[in-house]
Parts: structure tokens; sequence; C-alpha cells
């Protein structure tokens, strides 16, 4: 029949694709079990196409960066931090530097400004210190009489004895005597303070016994020693005359008075520490016998003719312009 269809001749489906030639179907699969989206035709894979999708990889992954060692990572990193740790040991450096500049310049500045100021400069607020130049000349008071004068007079003036065969220097402003193989040498009035710490108008007297002349002032028994002994130089001495002594302050045994001070003896070799016994003995031997020793005035002035007491002075008030007048009256001595 000429309408009939054959089985061996092709379906015509409208809208179906078009197989290759090459491609069978088996029979048995369905149409509709062909993956649409999957291409009509999968070549098969030879060498030649495998080589060419290698050489297409190896040219994408020459944009990548090889991945670096781990090992030479940590020792990057290593390097870069001492870089860091290099950089800020430099800038520490660099500001103790700085620091210590400025410290030391400082430093140098206070030492200036002290030395200025120590030798002469005028210190911060001292208005009124001025240049030698400017200063006003300073008005000296009169001179005052022979019994209100200090005994620190500077001027001296020189005698000598020819009983005790001694020359010396003495404050102008005190009074030598000699009568009965006794030399004096008596001070002007001056202010004492006694034991008991009281203000005394009194004077000092500076004795000379020869070796013959009794010493009542050891009559109660040995002395005491109120303060240590110091050793002076002589000034000029004579080639029979040692060059140095020691001088000693005695309390004599009939004084309670802790700290009382009564006399002041030359005692040639002799040195006594702070409440050593001082024997009459040791006194005695020494010839000429020179001491000091203070007196007080019954008037308060001390005029010619009124009774004196021997007084003791307080220890610790021997200092100052009357003990250095009467040092350098010893230190003066010369014996031949």
């Amino acid at each position: 029949m000429d309408g009939a269809q054959k089985p061996d001749q092709p379906l015509d489906k409208p809208g179906a694709p078009e197989l290759s030639p090459s491609v069978k179907v088996p029979a048995s699969a369905p149409l509709n079990d062909i993956p649409q989206s999957a291409p009509a035709f999968q070549p098969s894979s030879t060498p030649a196409a495998q080589a060419q999708a290698s050489s297409q990889q190896d040219t994408d992954d020459d944009d990548v960066e090889p991945y670096a060692n781990p090992a030479e990572e940590r020792e990057a990193q290593a390097a870069y931090l001492r870089d860091l740790r290099r950089s800020g040991n430099d800038d520490s450096h660099k500001v103790r530097n700085i620091i210590l500049i400025i410290v030391g310049a400082i430093v140098v500045l206070a030492l200036a400004a002290g030395a200025y100021w120590w030798w002469g400069g005028p210190m911060p607020g001292d208005s009124k210190k001025t240049d030698n130049t400017t200063q006003q000349p300073v008005t000296q008071n009169a001179p005052q009489t022979k019994t209100d004068q200090s005994a620190t007079t500077k001027t001296t003036e020189d005698y000598s004895s020819t009983t005790f065969s001694l020359s010396l220097a003495y404050p102008s402003s005190w009074t030598p005597a000699e009568a009965n193989g006794v030399l004096t040498i008596t001070s002007p009035v001056v202010d004492l303070t006694d034991a008991t710490g009281q203000k005394q108008k009194g004077q000092m007297v500076l004795t000379v016994r020869n070796k013959q002349v009794l010493l009542p002032e050891f009559d109660k028994g040995s002395a005491a020693a109120v303060l240590p002994s110091e050793k002076i130089k002589y000034t000029k001495p004579s080639s029979t005359q040692r060059a140095s002594t020691f001088v000693s302050y005695l309390q004599y045994a009939e004084t309670t008075t802790k700290g009382g001070l009564d006399g002041i003896y030359i005692t040639g070799d002799a040195g006594y520490q702070y409440g050593q016994t001082i024997p009459k003995g040791d006194i005695a031997r020494i010839d000429p016998k020179i001491s000091l020793g203070f007196v007080s005035c019954g008037d308060g002035a001390c005029a010619k003719g009124t009774p004196t007491l021997p007084l003791t002075i307080s220890g610790s008030s021997w200092t100052g312009a009357d003990k250095e007048a009467v040092m350098a009256m010893f230190a003066s001595i010369v014996l031949q």
C-alpha cells in the first residue's frame, strides 16, 4: 500500500534533533534518556588531545606565584623581625643619646652658675650685693678705752724678762707686771661664762712662776683634765727650747661643778685625755711654770685695788677670739 509506513524508514518528528549517521542509538534506549544539556558528540580522548590539555593547564598555572617553602618562609619572617628590632634599637639609642646630651648640658650650666655665685657673683634675689668698686666705705667705731678693750686685739707688744730668761708677744691691751718672782700679764675686762652658765665680768691672767714657787692650787689634791690637751708649735723657739708643747686644761680638786675650767697650763711633753688625773708632780717639774687663770671682780669693773677672786669658767665656753689670743701668746714664748 502506497500510504502505509515501512518499518525500516526513520520517523520524522518535527523538532527532534538530527543524529549523526555515525551515532547509533540502541533500539531499546528511549530517546528521552539522552541528556539534553550534554553535547551531541564527545570525541574520544587521544594522546594529542591530552598533550594539548596539559599544555593549556601549564600555561594557566604560570599566572599563579608558586607557594614558598615553609622553612624559607620562616627564615624570611625571622629576618624581617630582626630588621624591625634593629630599627627599634637604633631609635632607642638615638633617644637615649639625646637625653644624655640634655642632662649633661644642664649639669654644666648648674656647675657654671654655682662657681659664678661662689666666686662673688650675685645670688638670685640678692639685689643689695654690689661690686667692690661701688661699695661705700665703712665707718669705723671709735677705739674703746683700755679697760673696755677686747682680749682679741691684734696689735701686740714684746716683753722680755731677765728673771725668767724668756720673752713673748702679748696683746697691746693687756698689762704686764713683775714682782716677787712672779710675772703676770692681765687682760682688760671681758665677758666670761662661769661654770653655772652665767655671764660675768672678769679678767684673764697669764702667770709665770719659777720652779721654787709652791703650787697652792694642788693643796686639795690632783687636778683632772676637763678638756683634751692640745699640742702647739712655738713660733720662734730658741736652740735650747723644745719645738712644741702640750697645752692642758685643768679642773682643781676643790671644784665640784662638772665641766668647770680653772686653769690652762703649758705641760711640755705631757698630754692628757678628758677626765684623766693630772698630779701635782707633773706641773712641779716644769720650769718655768706658765699658766693662765680667771678672776672675777667685786665691783664688776676690776678697777685698780679692787679685790679679785679666782673664777671657774665653763670648759665648753673656751672658744673663739679669747682662746685664739691666749694660744698665740703661748706660741710666741721664747725660752733662753
